[in-house]
């Protein structure tokens, strides 16, 4: 098994490499050897009700045809938005709410995803602008306070929530600690 994807197993040795990606019930097999190939498939067949479809032409997302028979499928193949009629008003929003990430990091992908449509907004983007509002409204306490008094800065470098306490690094605003 992969130790980065749990649905691939690689199995190599000197004599050749096979690799088995396997999807809920779908399977891809490949490897070096085609005889071995065909031997593992008669093995796997004994063991389990398979159905060999062959080559490999077609696997979940690997063509573009499993995403636009998802978009068929949900009626939305020619689906397209219509622009906004007041860019100017979704620049101004959302360059507004750029700058609240500075003490609402917890705003920051949901701005972020905004942001990338300032140059042609769809009604859609604005829909989007619209959800971030309210949840504006609902945490307008929340975020960095900055107050006076002794600042302290506290940060953590590592991916696992500061479990590791070697990583921990304090800086201080005052020169003398």
């Amino acid at each position: 098994m992969s130790c980065s994807d749990s649905s691939l197993f690689i199995q190599t040795n000197s004599l050749r490499t096979t690799i088995l990606a396997v999807y809920v019930d779908d399977i891809i097999i490949t490897g070096s050897d085609t005889s071995y190939i065909s031997t593992l498939i008669t093995e796997l067949s004994a063991q389990f009700a398979i159905k060999n479809l062959g080559n490999l032409n077609y696997f979940l997302g690997i063509e573009q045809k499993y995403a636009l028979d998802l978009l068929q499928r949900a009626a939305m193949l020619n689906f397209s938005s219509t622009p906004f009629h007041n860019p100017s008003l979704y620049r101004s929003i959302v360059g507004a709410l750029q700058y609240i990430t500075i003490t609402r990091p917890d705003l920051a992908f949901a701005v972020n995803s905004v942001c990338q449509h300032m140059q042609s907004p769809t009604n859609d983007h604005f829909t989007a602008v619209k959800r971030i509002l309210p949840y504006l409204k609902r945490t307008v306490t929340l975020g960095i306070q900055f107050t006076r008094g002794p600042f302290t800065l506290t940060a953590y470098s590592d991916a696992d929530w500061a479990g590791d306490t070697c990583d921990r690094r304090s800086v201080s605003g005052d020169p003398e600690r």
